[in-house]
């Protein structure tokens, strides 16, 4: 394979895992309606994608096109004097302008330097005539440049600026993983699953084995349960501590008194100072009807009194 196929394969793999991590949200968020791979065109509305690496659609009509670029092609951060960021530029002002309710994106493992200083300073005022009184020199010196790149007034670049918005600058591995932690807490077996999501992106992507034109929660799912892995149900934290609370009270009722006077054992501060002394396992072993339940009960209020 050519440097130029090596290149061209890593940047495949970087995109990968951007649209893997948006598939990922895509089963947690109810916000997210779909998202597209490469797109070619979202259905239903006519107008050219020139944004479109991954294009995440939202209930409410927004839409996030997002070009994931691998990195800057010397390693530095991302400058207006990048050919290859101004051609992005131009391309998310194309976006921007034909269709409302749309943000460009931009994810790199380089940063985006005085592109992102821009557009951060351009959201802290509420309009441009705010921006033009208050912005230091610096500022008004970027969005200029900004204007020139996309060929259009300041007071329209810096409408357009605002929206614009970046990825993390995270590495190959960091996306791994974070991909990874957050899989774990939807699927059980993320090594398994993330072959099959991968695999399913992939498909989308190329347009082969009947892909979908638009990848939904209910198209993941489907193809999930092919290969019997069920997502867990969704809950808050409020309902997971609420299901422990209640698991905890089973048994909470048993008899721990005769004639109205709670027997002291002297296991119950053995176990504690074992578990002070941070011992792996303890193993608490007597005859049946020796009163092993009563001293876990006392043991589990002693740690829930000190835990509060």
């Amino acid at each position: 394979m050519s440097l130029a196929g090596v290149r061209s394969s890593q940047g495949d793999e970087y995109q990968l895992r951007v649209a893997l991590h948006w598939l990922i949200r895509l089963l947690q968020d109810n916000s997210i309606h779909g998202l597209q791979v490469n797109s070619v065109g979202i259905p239903g509305q006519d107008f050219a994608i020139t944004v479109d690496d991954v294009v995440v659609l939202y209930i409410d009509g927004r839409a996030l096109c997002i070009q994931a670029k691998k990195n800057q092609p010397q390693h530095h951060s991302w400058s207006f004097n990048d050919q290859t960021l101004q051609e992005e530029i131009r391309k998310a002002r194309d976006l921007l302008e034909a269709r409302e309710h749309s943000e460009a994106g931009f994810y790199s493992r380089s940063p985006f330097g005085e592109f992102k200083l821009l557009v951060e300073n351009c959201r802290i005022y509420p309009d441009f005539a705010s921006f033009q009184r208050t912005a230091p020199t610096e500022h008004h010196q970027l969005l200029a440049w900004f204007a020139k790149i996309i060929d259009r007034p300041q007071d329209r670049a810096y409408d357009l600026a605002k929206l614009c918005m970046f990825g993390p600058t995270r590495k190959f591995d960091d996306w791994d993983n974070e991909n990874r932690q957050i899989l774990d807490r939807i699927v059980p077996h993320t090594e398994s699953v993330m072959p099959v999501l991968e695999r399913y992106l992939a498909s989308h992507e190329t347009k082969l084995r009947n892909a979908p034109a638009l990848i939904t929660r209910g198209g993941i799912l489907a193809e999930l349960e092919q290969w019997n892995i069920i997502p867990t149900p969704k809950r808050s934290e409020a309902e997971i501590l609420d299901t422990f609370r209640r698991a905890s009270n089973i048994g909470r009722q048993w008899l721990r008194t005769i004639a109205g006077e709670k027997i002291t054992r002297p296991e119950l501060r053995q176990l504690i100072t074992l578990i002070e002394q941070q011992k792996r396992s303890i193993l608490l072993t007597d005859r049946p009807g020796s009163g092993k339940t009563c001293v876990l009960l006392d043991l589990a209020e002693y740690i829930e009194q000190q835990t509060q």
